[in-house]
Order: structure tokens, then C-alpha cells, then sequence
């Protein structure tokens, strides 16, 4: 099963199950084709008169099970500076004598941490059952997505909010920052964990000191609420030019694709556009981010592979023009937060010379990954394969490089003065 990688950014509100990516491309199997859902696995470490193996030998077979994948499937094993045969055998026999799964999880989250950042995630058997029964039609938070900042001094900054969500009704706008919780400082180490602090039932109270660029800090008590409903597609005119500028959310969904062909529709009602910005930044590739479709409205022919340690896949493109889709002068905008597919979907653009990109350099997070269950019941995903150019670029290695690069932090853009906008708009006035 192809999953997403994703880095620094969360949903103010639930904690997702693995996500299924659909079919955008016939990949021969590699990271863009559905799959069938995995299906529980039978109960291995039982036989017909109790246990089959102890709780020691049940973690090392699981341990094996998950090498033979790490060997087998994981995208850069021949090419990581990792002495992978001393790493297997100190796990080996730190797990087969280790009788507590409490120790067995610990000892799988400190090889996790000694791979290649992203090379694997785990899931214990009880993580991922908690995490298939939960309910994601609604849940209970603030109803904002985030992403996490360690320097210069730790904090979640505010990517968006829904519009009607407690964070909405509070005053809480994108660039915001939070930097302490109920009059806890965030802390570094804490990472994207510290979502746990800030979610919570609804009807219930959480204090957040807020920093918004400009302005004095300030601390907001929301209300956090039962949410349901997703981010959207934003388009307008930017003032005073015929420049359309469309604003991706942080999530995919059904039907963004359409959303838009109908802002290109609302955008050249009666107006010839003179460009058009494509706002990625704070975009990431979950389920149902339209890849191939926005591929086709903007560009045309090859773009790049997709690829695994066994098999490659040209991704060639039948352009279909849209409203002068094809010919408008396009600029997209990228940055630190801009992940997945958004970034292919750049890349691919530029490489090809349909976009000039402008911002900061991208996440570098294209790789997708295969899920498989383990003999006790856990699951597993692989990083297992990537995109390149057909240059040869590794977009999962160097990320999306601007044409124009423009260093400006999502949380240091004060109201209405927006460098990367700026700079991207003055690109497009010079090519009329």
C-alpha cells in the first residue's frame, strides 16, 4: 500500500489514520498505484494449544520480518551510510532477549532513530488498531493545521484555519504562531507531539500565548469544538492587476481539481489574465491531492519518472487547455512547508519550462511508502520509492530548487506585505 511521506505538518484536531493514495498513474506497481486494503492479519503467535513462541522469539521473528522489508523494499538501502549487517545484529539480540513489549517497542523506535530520516515508520499492533477505529469524519481541537519550528525558538506555527472553527472564531489567523500552551513554553524536543497539548474534547478550554508578525504577543483562550469539513481552494484577483492567484490548502481532497477549473472560470469572466500565481506553499500531498489532473490543466508532455529499486515509470502528460491554461504566464510559488506531490507537480513545471517557481527551497519529502503488517500484528512502512527528473534531478534528495529564491518564514509575513507574492507578481509584470 503507497503512503505519503509528510514532514512538520498536522491538523489541529485529530491524529489521522495511515492514508490510501488512489491511482493517478499506471506505475507498475510503484508508488502512485491503489491497493487493496490490508486485512488482519491472522493471530501468528498462537497455535491450536496456547502460544506458539515466547513473547522474546515472537519479537525476534517480527524483528527479521521487518529487516527482510527494510532489505527488500527500502528505496536508498545500497546507497545509506549504514553498516546494515552490525545494525542487524545489535537489534537482533537486543530483541530476542527482550520478554516485555514495552521493551520490544522501545528497542524498534531506537532503530527507527538511527535509519535514514524517513527510511521507516511502526506502528505497535495497539497503535494501529487505535488508529483504524478512530473515527476521522469529526473530531475535536481548535480546527487549525500546523507545522512545527525548533529555531530560533520552538514553537507550531499556523499554516490555516477552517473557516467557522474555534480558531477561526478566536482571532487566529495563518502566519500566527503559538508559542506556549496553557502557560507551558513549547519545547523543542517535543516536535509535532505537542499537538496532544493543544487538541482536546470539545466544549473544553486551552490558553494560548500567540505571536503574530507585527504585532505584540498576545494569549487567546479558544474553546475547542467538535470539527468536521476540510480546507479549501482560495482564487481572487490580486488588486489592481489581471493577475490570477490561486491558494492551495494544506490537504487534498475530491474534487480540487475541479475547484480549479472553476476559478479559472471565475478568474477570466470577462477579463484576460495577464498570469497566473499557483500558491503551494503550505501544500502537502495526502489523499486525494490531484496530481496527473493539475499536470494536464498546465502542462504538457514529459515530466519525469517515478521510481523504485527495481522499476521506473516515465509520467508523460496530454496537456488539456482551460481557459488558457496552457498559455498563461505562470509563476508558482513553493517553501519550507510545501510537500509531496505540490512539489512534484513544481518541479515538473519548471523542468519542463511552463513555470518560473519563486520562495524557498521545499521539503524534499516525494518518497511514498509500502505498508505491510508484521507477524505480531504491527505495521510497517517502507520508503520505497521517489521521483526524479528527466534530468536526473532527485527531487526526494535536493527538494524543489526556485528559479527565484526568497527566503521568508510563513510565520514572519506581516498583513498585506508578502515578499515571495511581491517577487512573484513583479516576474509576472515583466513578461507582459
Amino acid at each position: 500500500m503507497p503512503q505519503h511521506r509528510s514532514r512538520h505538518t498536522h491538523p489541529l484536531g485529530h491524529r489521522p489514520a495511515p492514508r490510501q493514495i488512489g491511482r493517478l498513474f499506471a506505475l507498475l506497481g510503484l508508488a502512485l498505484t491503489s491497493c487493496s486494503a490490508l486485512q488482519e492479519p491472522p493471530p501468528a503467535s498462537f497455535g491450536p494449544m496456547g502460544p506458539a513462541h515466547s513473547p522474546a522469539e515472537q519479537h525476534a521473528r517480527t524483528f527479521e520480518a521487518l529487516w527482510t522489508r527494510l532489505e527488500t523494499d527500502y528505496l536508498y538501502f545500497d546507497d545509506a551510510s549504514v553498516d546494515w549487517n552490525a545494525l542487524h545484529d545489535r537489534y537482533l539480540s537486543r530483541v530476542s532477549s527482550e520478554p516485555s513489549e514495552d521493551g520490544f517497542v522501545e528497542a524498534i523506535r531506537d532503530l527507527q532513530a538511527e535509519l535514514p530520516t524517513g527510511a521507516l515508520s511502526w506502528e505497535s499492533r495497539t497503535e494501529r488498531i487505535a488508529a483504524d477505529i478512530t473515527d476521522t469524519s469529526t473530531y475535536a481541537g481548535i480546527g487549525a493545521f500546523v507545522a512545527f519550528a525548533a529555531e530560533p525558538e520552538p514553537r507550531v506555527i499556523i499554516l490555516s484555519v477552517m473557516d467557522g472553527s474555534p480558531a477561526h472564531k478566536s482571532g487566529l489567523r495563518a502566519h500566527d504562531s503559538i508559542l506556549a500552551v496553557d502557560g507551558e513554553k513549547i519545547r523543542a524536543e517535543e516536535g509535532l507531539g505537542v499537538i496532544d497539548r493543544i487538541r482536546g474534547p470539545a466544549d473544553s478550554l486551552v490558553r494560548l500565548q500567540i505571536h503574530t508578525p507585527g504585532r505584540e504577543d498576545r494569549t487567546v483562550t479558544v474553546k475547542r469544538g467538535q470539527l468536521s469539513g476540510e480546507a479549501r481552494l482560495a482564487f481572487g484577483i490580486i488588486p489592481g492587476t489581471d493577475v490570477g492567484h490561486l491558494v492551495f490548502p494544506a490537504v487534498g481532497y475530491s474534487g480540487l481539481a475541479d475547484e480549479v477549473v472553476e476559478g479559472l472560470t471565475k478568474l477570466t469572466t470577462n477579463r484576460r489574465l495577464a498570469g497566473l500565481i499557483l500558491d503551494l506553499r503550505i501544500a502537502r500531498s495526502v489523499q486525494g491531492w490531484p496530481l496527473q489532473e493539475l499536470f494536464s490543466i498546465f502542462g504538457d508532455g514529459s515530466v519525469g519518472e517515478f521510481y523504485d529499486r527495481d522499476q521506473r515509470q516515465l509520467v508523460r502528460i496530454r496537456g488539456q487547455d482551460v481557459l488558457s491554461s496552457q498559455t498563461v504566464p505562470l509563476v508558482i510559488l513553493v517553501g519550507e512547508h510545501t510537500s509531496g506531490f505540490p512539489e512534484i507537480l513544481a518541479a515538473g513545471l519548471q523542468a519542463t519550462g511552463r513555470a518560473t517557481v519563486v520562495g524557498g527551497r521545499t521539503s524534499a519529502a516525494v518518497e511514498t511508502s509500502l505498508a505491510s503488517y508484521l507477524p505480531d500484528g504491527s505495521r510497517l512502512l517502507i520508503e520505497s520509492a521517489s521521483f526524479r527528473l528527466l534530468d536526473g534531478t532527485e527531487i526526494g534528495r535536493t527538494g524543489v530548487v526556485p528559479s527565484l529564491e526568497i527566503e521568508s518564514g510563513w510565520d514572519q509575513i506581516l498583513p498585506d506585505e508578502d515578499p515571495v507574492l511581491d517577487a512573484a507578481l513583479e516576474v509576472l509584470l515583466r513578461s507582459e
